[in-house]
């Protein structure tokens, strides 16, 4: 079951067409890339600093911002993560125990070899991806988070780079 705020409610009840988004957590910060570029999901101040503080020292309370280094509209192409659970001895109680982790694979337009320069510096295996679903007009902490994994994979296709994820 999903929480929702009142603010992405009404978003829906408008009609509006929420868009998906990833964050990559590297080591040098929160990496944000969705279908276009999300200026006002992400908080322009907090982009100062690591989105727990500001340059002049403020503390952000909850809702926190996420301080993205990175906010580009490159996703070409996302899955939809699925849980699957299989029974086990034809016991339906027990066939919850056992289930399969989510996989989410994303494809990043690398048209001009952004990211085939960027991964060479700062690596993106094994670093937290989250998938969210949330509205333009919406500040990021109004999101719905769909999947969070571990890269375990990544690939360099012709004018593409390719994320694949397992859940954690």
């Amino acid at each position: 079951m999903y929480r929702t705020t009142l603010n992405y409610h009404k978003c829906i009840e408008q009609g509006r067409v929420p868009i998906t988004y990833i964050l990559i957590q590297t080591d040098m910060g929160w990496r944000a890339y969705a279908e276009k570029t999300l200026a006002e999901t992400f908080d322009e101040a907090a982009q100062i600093a690591d989105g727990t503080y500001t340059a002049d020292g403020l503390i952000y309370a909850s809702g926190v911002p996420v301080g993205a280094v990175d906010l580009q509209g490159r996703i070409l192409y996302i899955s939809n993560p699925q849980r699957t659970i299989r029974p086990s001895n034809r016991s339906i109680s027990n066939s919850y125990n056992v289930k399969q982790q989510m996989h989410l694979s994303v494809t990043l337009d690398d048209c001009d070899d952004y990211f085939s320069k960027l991964i060479v510096k700062e690596p993106f295996l094994s670093k937290t991806l989250r998938s969210y679903v949330g509205f333009e007009a919406l500040p990021h902490w109004e999101s719905l988070r769909q999947f969070q994994g571990v890269i375990t994979a990544v690939r360099i296709n012709n004018d593409t780079f390719v994320i694949e994820a397992d859940e954690q």
